[in-house]
């Protein structure tokens, strides 16, 4: 199993202010899996499994959002950007038809990789424009 291409260096470049969160469909014990594989499971600050998106991640959207400025990352505009665009999340397309989507969002690429620079301003910029309290550092 290959760990998907930049991710670990994306992950190693934001802030350290930025709360990384994985909010997927897929259940726990595949998901726990996959990311100790590549290495990069203690890179994540929080793991929501089984959520039900699209209408289960208008909670963590909500929750994350009333401390600052968030970006939804995802492949699947309905269940992963949508919902985030609607409560006013900033959100990345990335995938096979992020180039052909007529979706409108925030930035786009074809891989992870790709899109690398742009989330990393974007954390960055988010970083410098939100005070920094105790629920928002990584330790």
């Amino acid at each position: 199993m290959d760990v998907a291409p930049g991710l670990p260096e994306l992950l190693v470049q934001l802030p350290d202010s930025t709360r990384v969160v994985l909010a997927t469909n897929a259940p726990e014990l595949g998901v726990e899996r996959v990311l100790e594989v590549w290495g990069v499971r203690e890179r994540f600050d929080e793991l929501r499994y089984d959520l039900g998106k699209p209408d289960g991640l208008v909670p963590v959207i909500e929750e994350f959002i009333a401390h600052g400025p968030v970006l939804s990352i995802g492949d699947m505009v309905e269940n992963d950007l949508a919902p985030a665009a609607a409560l006013g999340a900033d959100t990345a397309l990335v995938g096979a038809t992020a180039a052909a989507s007529g979706a409108s969002v925030t930035m786009r690429a074809v891989t992870l990789a790709e899109l690398a620079p742009q989330i990393i301003a974007w954390a960055r910029s988010a970083a410098a424009s939100t005070p920094v309290s105790p629920d928002t550092v990584r330790s």
